[in-house]
C-alpha cells in the first residue's frame, strides 16, 4: 500500500467552500479510481489561512498513475483551484505503508457506522453511502 499526501492553503474564510469544492473534484475522482483505498482531508489553522493536508491510500503505483497520470508525483489540480488556493505543493509525496492499525469508525456492523465528527458524507448521484 502507498500513501500519497499533498498540501494546499486557502484563506480561512474560504475553507468550507474549498472543502465542498474538493468533494466535487478530487475526492470524487479518488473514489472513482480503481485501486484507491481511501482518503483523509485534514485541516489546521495557520494565521489567516487554513492548510489542507490530503492523504490518500493506494493499492499500487499503477493505481496512482490511473488517478494522476504518468507523472504521478505531480500534484493534480482542477480548473477552479485558483479561486481558493493561495499556496499549494506542486508535487505529492509518496510513502510505502509498512504497518497500519486503526480503530477509526469502528462499530458493531457496517450499517451502524457514523462519519467522523465534522465530516459530511460524500454522495455520488444515485448513491447514498458515505466515503
Amino acid at each position: 500500500m502507498i500513501m500519497r499526501q499533498w498540501r494546499g492553503r486557502v484563506p480561512r474564510e474560504k475553507a468550507e467552500g474549498y472543502l465542498t469544492y474538493l468533494q466535487a473534484t478530487g475526492l470524487e475522482e479518488y473514489r472513482s479510481t480503481s485501486g484507491n483505498l481511501g482518503a483523509f482531508v485534514t485541516t489546521r489553522p495557520l494565521g489567516k489561512v487554513t492548510e489542507f493536508l490530503l492523504v490518500t491510500f493506494w493499492e499500487s503505483e499503477e493505481a496512482i498513475r490511473r488517478y494522476a497520470g504518468d507523472d504521478y508525483e505531480r500534484a493534480v489540480h482542477y480548473p477552479e483551484d485558483g479561486k481558493f488556493l493561495v499556496a499549494s505543493a506542486s508535487a505529492a509525496d509518496h510513502y510505502q505503508v509498512k504497518y497500519a492499525a486503526h480503530d477509526f469508525n469502528k462499530t458493531k456492523s457496517p450499517h451502524e457506522q457514523q462519519p467522523l465528527p465534522s465530516l459530511r458524507p460524500l454522495q455520488r448521484l444515485g448513491q447514498s453511502s458515505p466515503l
